[in-house]
């Protein structure tokens, strides 16, 4: 089944390039004029032709063009080399063109001076070979195809599809990488690449860092090993604990402003104040992390109280009574008005209120 579609795919290509080729010369498909319609654009956009209309692109595909027809055409006189056709029969252009003519070799191709077309000449020399190369490649391929199912899969047993296919494929012709290529393409069809260490894992990371000294990098390793870590990491995550609890707090703050109103206005000022001062402390340890951190993308940005007051603000306001500040206010204002007033004077009952939120931040701080 596989050798059917892949026929059938190479045969629809060739019958594409063929199509292609009759509207390049401008003819309908089986048209059997060919020679005569090849001859006549060849003298017409010939480089050499003195013709307004001479194109050396234009007489290249022409020239494909017919080379493909003619490979495709069996048992007629198409089949003649398109080169010497060429020196056949417009023999007289070569010699009847302009005193001024500047292309006399390298077929006519390219455009410059001699050195410039010699370049052009040559990258167009590999690229005809090239295409000349994978044509012969894909019929030899047909070729193979075609034989007995035995006869095409002559590898050694166990090896698979993949590994005999690339140890089939056609051989460099350097001289040194020729010879390796050979031995490497023949141990892998004795199956010498097979339970290699590491295949089928990913590549391990490179974790190298040029702006870190070697020495520097082996001690972080060892201490990572052995349950330690570089200073600027420990401080990394006493800066993040910090700065999560500091926006905790003054959000839960809010909403216990929010639930209490005036009788907690002094406690939320209290809390702003207080808030400003942690605010500066964590920037100073922010400050003191980014001179130690060593990559430039590990830096953290200061804090702004003024931003981060406003925001904190707007979370606890779009949050509503459902946000989890507002709950956690509702539950130490429920607990706090359980307890009994006339047992406490009044500032008996403000120092529990204070140690009942301390032990509640403390529980879900932990």
């Amino acid at each position: 089944m596989l050798q059917l579609v892949r026929r059938f795919a190479s045969e629809a290509a060739s019958q594409h390039r063929l199509c292609q080729a009759y509207a390049t010369l401008g003819l309908e498909e089986g048209a059997e004029n060919v020679k005569e319609r090849f001859l006549q654009l060849a003298k017409k956009f010939h480089p050499d032709s003195g013709s307004v209309e001479a194109s050396v692109d234009k007489f290249i595909d022409i020239k494909r063009a017919y080379e493909v027809i003619a490979r495709n055409t069996e048992g007629t006189e198409e089949q003649i080399g398109v080169d010497e056709l060429i020196e056949k029969t417009i023999y007289d252009i070569r010699h009847k063109a302009p005193q001024h003519r500047q292309y006399l070799e390298f077929e006519g191709y390219g455009i410059g001076p001699p050195s410039k077309r010699h370049k052009q000449y040559q990258q167009y020399r590999v690229a005809r070979a090239v295409e000349r190369a994978s044509e012969f490649i894909v019929d030899k391929t047909l070729a193979q195809d075609s034989l007995h199912e035995e006869e095409r899969n002559q590898v050694v047993k166990g090896v698979s599809r993949a590994e005999a296919y690339y140890a089939k494929k056609q051989k460099t012709t350097n001289l040194i990488d020729r010879m390796v290529e050979d031995m490497i393409q023949s141990s892998m069809k004795q199956g010498g690449f097979r339970n290699l260490k590491g295949a089928g894992k990913p590549l391990k990371k490179d974790e190298t860092n040029p702006y870190i000294d070697d020495m520097e990098m082996r001690i972080n390793k060892i201490l990572i090993r052995n349950g330690f870590s570089p200073p600027w990491i420990m401080k990394e995550t006493e800066i993040r604990d910090d700065l999560n609890f500091l926006r905790e707090e003054i959000r839960f703050e809010r909403a216990v402003f929010l639930k209490t109103r005036e009788s907690g206005e002094r406690r939320w000022n209290d809390a702003v104040e207080r808030f400003q001062t942690t605010v500066e402390r964590v920037n100073k340890a922010i400050r003191d992390f980014n001179l130690i951190v060593p990559s430039l993308s590990r830096q953290i940005f200061p804090l702004n109280a003024e931003n981060e007051l406003k925001k904190a603000l707007d979370d606890v306001a779009s949050g509503g009574e459902d946000s989890k500040w507002m709950k956690k206010a509702s539950q130490l204002f429920d607990k706090w008005h359980t307890v009994e007033p006339t047992r406490y004077e009044e500032n008996h009952v403000f120092r529990d209120f204070l140690k009942e939120l301390r032990n509640l931040w403390r529980i879900n701080r932990s």
